[in-house]
């Protein structure tokens, strides 16, 4: 492996930097998800188990992954996804109609992974995810705040994971972003680097930074769904800065 921390090129302004770190759980090292558990800290167990005892307590619990002959249910339930996670993360900026992209184009082949957790048939958590042939790729978690107090998120990952042992999977990734919720359940992380560019002059930077940030807006406006497609699996994540 080679650090590119901080990498110079003789004569040009230019360098490899490093950025966020992308956490994910090597399932290879567990027998299954029990012997994962176990592992897992004190603390973290007890929480969801107690919460899952207090869910199953409010009614029929249980979990649902969206199977690829139903987009047309998937694409229903999406409405109330978005509006939970928009509550959750109201500075977070959707493009309109991306996911219901992601899910139409997605779903079918499965390369996206939708799953919920439900209460007496009603969903109340979600997860809108990526799967290759050996790797998770957890992208997108949403739930309704009233269960905020139930550690749903929690609970939702662990049956994510469980998933994941019982489906012979490799890898959960939980993308990048180094939150520290993701310190409970793992300690292993990729790193990514930035690579950026640098012009002589001041007023030369200023007018690359200005174009750069045209340039990426409009090539994310044009590639929408299928770029993302095509580098959501691929790593280390590489982003040019100009």
């Amino acid at each position: 492996m080679v650090d590119m921390d901080g990498m110079h090129f003789p004569g040009m302004h230019m360098r490899w930097e490093k950025d966020e770190a992308c956490p994910f759980i090597n399932l290879k090292k567990y027998g299954d998800f029990s012997e994962y558990f176990s592992r897992l800290g004190k603390s973290l167990r007890k929480d969801i188990t107690r919460r899952r005892r207090m869910l199953d307590g409010l009614g029929e619990l249980s979990y649902h992954v969206y199977g690829r002959d139903e987009l047309e249910k998937a694409l229903q339930v999406l409405p109330q996804f978005l509006d939970a996670h928009e509550k959750k993360w109201p500075n977070s900026f959707k493009m309109p109609g991306f996911h219901e992209a992601l899910l139409t184009s997605g779903l079918p082949v499965g390369l996206v992974h939708f799953s919920e957790i439900r209460i007496d048939g009603n969903p109340v958590s979600w997860e809108l995810g990526f799967r290759d042939s050996s790797k998770a790729y957890s992208y997108m978690p949403a739930y309704r705040n009233e269960y905020s107090s139930y550690s749903i998120g929690k609970v939702h990952l662990a049956w994510l994971i469980e998933e994941c042992f019982q489906n012979g999977l490799s890898t959960f990734d939980f993308m990048r972003g180094a939150e520290e919720y993701k310190n409970d359940w793992t300690d292993l992380q990729a790193d990514t680097h930035r690579y950026r560019e640098f012009a002589g002059g001041f007023q030369s930077r200023i007018k690359l930074f200005a174009d750069g940030a045209i340039k990426q807006v409009k090539h994310l406006v044009r590639l929408s769904h299928i770029c993302f497609f095509c580098g959501i699996f691929q790593k280390p994540f590489v982003f040019v800065e100009t």
